[in-house]
């Protein structure tokens, strides 16, 4: 079956030439009326429309910019004359036209040029195909993560149950070394069961961006606390340029916890921690630096990437986690970006959020 294509032009002779060359290709429609060409539009979703721009009740571009919402996939093309070329150039873009031909047109190039319309509207065809089917496989695995982790919840809830019980039952000196690896491990499992339903959230539904005034030194040190581990004993240096910000308090929340647990998790005893936001005209920049136990094992990019597998890691029972891959996810939520470098056993992540 021939691709529909329309044709609208208030000269009737013009539609009847257009018809004869390229109806060996196309199923041409024509029409003189403007309105009845949006009609036809509307009804048939063509492949291509054709409109001349000079017509007594309504000018071919503002035809093809109404018959963007009518048929949003067609290629649309105008015919003009020379003297129109200035008028028609400034507004081609919001009838987002695909080529305009002068008037009087060459048949091989008119036809040629129809002929690459078509190519590039299969394509655009093929490629939002392409994309819905992206969809449908992006939608299965969040889908299969979510019912993954509630069905790993279920069992891990009965284990936490009766090691609580246990605690009170067991006596025995090493037994209960046993029970407090047992314990710290399903602490750790459960952790990394709610990271990922998280970041599956993340992925699938923007988180809610209520703006409150946030008191930044303050803020930072209430987050701090949170995500102590008194045993560690580090401490956080704080210095800003900005008294308060105006932004996402919940969203900061996830975000400063998460990097600051990192902190605690990756720093040795006693260091320092360095906060530092200095804003600009659009944006709050902030810096977080620790240094680190260890040097770092992995590219320091990588630890924004969920679930990526690295063999440098795969040994090693300690991991990278997905706190900073939430980080990464929550601040792109907010049309941040997020750096992370490292050098020698200095680790620093800094990142920029729109005011």
């Amino acid at each position: 079956m021939l691709p529909n294509l329309i044709c609208i032009d208030d000269e009737a002779h013009n539609n009847e030439a257009i018809e004869r060359l390229l109806r060996k290709k196309y199923q041409v429609h024509t029409t003189t009326q403007p309105q009845e060409g949006l009609k036809l539009i509307e009804k048939m979703q063509p492949a291509l429309i054709i409109s001349d721009q000079r017509m007594p009740l309504m000018t071919g571009v503002e035809l093809l910019k109404k018959s963007i919402h009518l048929s949003p996939n067609s290629m649309r093309l105008l015919l003009t004359g020379y003297t129109d070329l200035e008028s028609v150039i400034a507004a081609i873009n919001e009838g987002q036209i695909y080529r305009y031909l002068t008037k009087p047109w060459e048949p091989n190039d008119l036809l040629m040029t129809v002929d690459k319309a078509y190519e590039t509207y299969l394509l655009r065809i093929e490629l939002q195909k392409q994309n819905e089917i992206l969809k449908s496989f992006d939608k299965m695995k969040t889908d299969f993560m979510v019912l993954v982790t509630h069905e790993l919840r279920t069992p891990l809830t009965g284990i936490t149950s009766f090691l609580d019980l246990l605690k009170e039952e067991i006596k025995n000196a090493d037994q209960k070394k046993y029970l407090e690896h047992i314990d710290k491990n399903t602490k750790r499992l459960q952790k990394l069961i709610e990271d990922i339903l998280f970041i599956t959230r993340l992925k699938t539904d923007s988180p809610k961006k209520e703006y409150t005034e946030i008191q930044v030194e303050d803020f930072a040190n209430k987050i701090w606390k949170l995500a102590s581990d008194k045993s560690k004993k580090l401490k956080l240096v704080t210095k800003s340029e900005e008294t308060t910000i105006l932004s996402s308090e919940t969203l900061w929340t996830e975000i400063l916890k998460r990097v600051f647990t990192n902190c605690f998790q990756y720093a040795p005893a006693e260091s320092d921690v360095m906060f530092a936001l200095h804003s600009d005209a659009k944006t709050y920049n902030v810096t977080i630096t620790n240094n680190l136990s260890q040097p770092l094992l992995v590219e320091p990019q990588s630890l924004i990437s969920a679930f990526t597998k690295n063999e440098k890691i795969m040994n090693h029972t300690q991991g990278t986690g997905l706190g900073l891959a939430i980080v990464s996810s929550l601040i792109q939520s907010m049309d941040g970006a997020l750096e992370i470098s490292a050098r020698d056993k200095k680790f620093s992540l800094k990142f920029s959020i729109p005011k």
